[in-house]
């Protein structure tokens, strides 16, 4: 009986192991395919960090002031809100301009400047501005500063300054425009 089973044992285990490969696949969890989901291509994905931060000089330190929420403030005067997905409008809601990639246009789709990820825009001089590690605006003739200093929200503030700069006629001074 032993000499009958054994061989029948092996051949049926053997028998299984081939069927199995051939009807079913296997697959780790390694090697499932990822579902992916279409955008697409003229599609362009912004999000932008809001944090509380605030822009300003040596004479007043929160000249340019944002909420958590993208409300944003020029001394001390509510002006507008900044949205996640880039979307800069007024109090009243009408859109003034918005990201787009790194391009920041108008409300009419004209680029007005790059303003990369990181918060640099680039303006065309070759001497583009960034935020240092101390919060000090870089390759600017006015000392400005971000407070606070190591914020995740360097795209906001530089959407903020670039939208002040373009909307105040270009003046150098934060604190002199609205007093």
């Amino acid at each position: 009986m032993k000499r009958i089973f054994i061989p029948l044992l092996a051949a049926a285990v053997v028998s299984c192991l081939f069927s199995c490969n051939n009807n079913t696949e296997v697959k780790t969890s390694a090697e499932q395919p990822k579902e992916q989901v279409a955008v697409p291509t003229d599609t362009i994905i912004n999000t932008i960090v809001l944090e509380e931060i605030a822009i300003g000089d040596a004479t007043v330190k929160d000249a340019l002031k944002m909420s958590r929420d993208g409300h944003f403030s020029i001394l001390g005067k509510e002006v507008g809100v900044l949205s996640t997905n880039g979307q800069l409008k007024d109090n009243k809601g009408k859109v003034l301009a918005k990201m787009s990639g790194d391009q920041f246009k108008d409300a009419n789709g004209k680029v007005l400047t790059i303003i990369k990820e990181d918060g640099t825009i680039v303006n065309g001089s070759g001497k583009d501005l960034s935020w240092g590690e101390n919060g000090l605006l870089k390759n600017s003739e006015v000392e400005m500063y971000l407070t606070p200093a190591n914020t995740k929200a360097k795209r906001a503030a530089s959407i903020l300054l670039f939208t002040y700069f373009s909307f105040s006629g270009g003046q150098a001074e934060l604190t002199n425009k609205f007093k």
